[in-house]
């Protein structure tokens, strides 16, 4: 049983430093404010990933409205920026 939780934690660390690399990457690409609206949008991935791995759907009221704050929010400094 230890084997498997070895797997996952080489598995973690791998996909995090992969994240990391790639959100430097993209900062030296273009700038930080341009990553950071690519960054940000990182909750619409856990509830598609969510739902599609898990079948499970926990929005609500307050959270879509939050979600909808935030693209509004990246909106505005994607078309103004």
């Amino acid at each position: 049983m230890a084997s498997h939780l070895w797997f996952f934690y080489a598995l973690f660390a791998v996909t995090f430093a992969l994240g990391s690399f790639f959100i430097l990457y993209s900062i030296s690409l273009k700038n930080a404010t341009m990553a950071n609206i690519i960054e940000i949008s990182y909750p619409v991935f856990t509830f598609f990933f969510a739902w599609l791995l898990f079948r499970d759907v926990q929005l609500n009221t307050a959270a879509a409205l939050g979600g909808l704050l935030i693209f509004s929010g990246i909106a505005v400094i994607y078309l103004k920026g």
